[in-house]
């Protein structure tokens, strides 16, 4: 039996990415096989993918939305102007391939310390630049959490929110606050009014996995469940990265899969 769900399903291109070049056509082709209903690209290279109409002839033959982008945040000041343009172009290539979700990552963690506000401002800052220019594009701009990067957990992002614009809004990914040991449903009711965009990834032994065979005992079910009546209507995107242990046509098929038995 289905559930229904107020929201969709995705699947990030990230786990065919070991060589930055994956062959598109095949890739979208598997995800919608495997059941997905859209695509996340990850920080593309736009050198190599050419302009947003080749990508978007790919997926309206996969008859699939392309439906968001991961990108990254440089906001040291040696690269913040340069770097801040290029998730501009990021953004106005999104927009061309009628995506609605531009997703970060806040740049390269500091070694040896934690961040200070000053590091937490300027990842704002450059957010808050990024959500102003997306907003007439009809684009959200959310953050995303992860380990090595500015912003690690959930008490730095409540730090870096505290300093940006109300239209920087967040990602949740249930995977890494499991493995920071954070309490994943409480911030998915917590940031329920924030929250622009969902990822999931399973983790095995410090490494993503496929769903369900994570050794992190996350409860999928209750996950999805918690997000249905939280009121999310978005789009809840999995993930695998390259470097995992299974092929990444078969993560695709399986993770998949295993939403199907427990009712999605």
């Amino acid at each position: 039996m289905s559930l229904a769900r107020p929201w969709k399903l995705g699947y990030n291109t990230l786990t065919w990415n070991e060589t930055r070049d994956p062959d598109l056509p095949r890739v979208f082709a598997t995800i919608r096989e495997a059941g997905w209903e859209g695509i996340e690209l990850l920080d593309p290279d736009l050198g190599w993918t050419g302009p947003p109409s080749r990508i978007r002839r790919m997926a309206d033959e996969a008859g699939l939305p392309i439906v968001a982008l991961l990108g990254v945040i440089q906001a040291d000041d040696a690269r913040r102007r340069r770097q801040t343009e290029i998730q501009k172009r990021l953004i106005d290539f999104l927009a061309e391939l009628g995506g609605s979700h531009y997703v970060f990552i806040g740049g390269d963690r500091v070694f040896r310390r934690l961040p200070t506000d000053d590091d937490l401002k300027r990842v704002a800052e450059v957010a808050s630049e990024l959500a102003a220019y997306a907003e007439p594009l009809g684009i959200d701009v959310s953050h995303h959490s992860h380990p090595r990067c500015v912003v690690e957990r959930e008490s730095e992002q409540d730090r870096m929110l505290a300093f940006a614009d109300p239209r920087v809004k967040v990602c949740i990914d249930i995977g890494i606050s499991a493995f920071m040991d954070e309490d994943y449903l409480g911030q998915i009711r917590k940031y329920a009014g924030r929250t622009a965009y969902v990822h999931l990834k399973d983790w095995a032994f410090g490494k993503y996995c496929i769903l369900g065979d994570g050794t992190k005992g996350i409860d999928w079910a209750e996950v999805l469940a918690t997000f249905t009546a939280t009121g999310f209507t978005g789009w809840i995107t999995t993930e695998q990265s390259w470097y995992g242990d299974t092929d990444p046509d078969e993560s695709c098929r399986r993770s998949r899969a295993h939403l199907r038995t427990i009712g999605y």
